[in-house]
């Protein structure tokens, strides 16, 4: 007789969504959880919805348009500054030619006009997973090398090659790691980290830099020793390889 544990169980797909509407976004969510197993993220604004997509590095993300704060566009604007490859779909009354042409001028996938049911969005957020999962692989020039792994800061992993683990990144530890990466071996100021982070909320939040340092470093540190993020007491940050460098 078959052991059930030796069953594969299918990921739960991490959905993020942003949505002032609370009933709309709750009622969304418990369908989505009975439907399809989704384990979901709620946001009640554009902004909200960027530090959690930052800070939770969700599969996928379905968004209203017209919300408090920041609205969906500037939303999406600003995820695909950096993410071009997170699936996004926007959910809205505004459904004329001309606000469907807009959101996918700002970086949405699909855009579904409200009302809609869980069912029929579940539909839809299976078909962008899809559709993502069967794109081109990375551009290759965008790949760097960081010691004894690939970096591809548009997939937030360090790739191994040996056997080794690979090692995931937050949006947050992804962000930080591409500036030092790209400027490895010299220093970087922390300002413009934080500024590249945060710089909506009009002040640097270096507690909170530290927080994420601290992880990122545990985990590329623990993957590959000859990989350090060193901290220059009162100037920066530095990132050496000591394989690269001949350490």
């Amino acid at each position: 007789m078959k052991s059930m544990k030796n069953e594969t169980i299918e990921k739960s797909i991490k959905l993020l969504i942003v949505e002032d509407d609370r009933n709309f976004a709750y009622i969304v969510k418990f369908g989505l959880q009975r439907i399809g197993g989704y384990e979901v993220l709620i946001a009640n604004n554009g902004k909200e919805g960027y530090e959690m997509w930052l800070e939770h590095q969700p599969d996928i993300i379905m968004a209203d348009v017209e919300m408090p704060v920041m609205n969906g566009y500037d939303m999406v604007s600003k995820i695909r500054e950096t993410d071009h490859h997170i699936p996004i779909m926007f959910t809205s009354s505004y459904a004329e030619p001309h606000d469907v042409i807009k959101g996918y001028d700002f970086g949405a996938n699909n855009y579904v006009k409200k009302p809609c049911v869980p069912e029929e969005l579940n539909c839809h957020l299976r078909a962008l997973m899809k559709l993502s999962a069967q794109q081109p692989i990375r551009n290759r020039e965008q790949v760097m090398v960081l010691g004894k792994y690939k970096y591809d800061p548009k997939y937030l992993v360090l790739k191994a090659e040996d056997g080794m683990e690979d090692i995931r990144l937050t949006n947050y530890e992804n962000i930080i790691l591409k500036v030092l990466c790209q400027n490895k071996g010299e220093i970087v100021k922390r300002e413009i980290i934080m500024d590249m982070i945060w710089h909506d909320e009009g002040y640097y939040p270096s507690r909170r830099l530290d927080t994420q340092l601290n992880k990122l470093r545990e985990k590329v540190e623990k993957g590959d020793s000859a990989i350090r993020i060193v901290t220059i007491r009162g100037v920066g940050l530095q990132l050496m390889d000591d394989v690269k460098e001949g350490k």
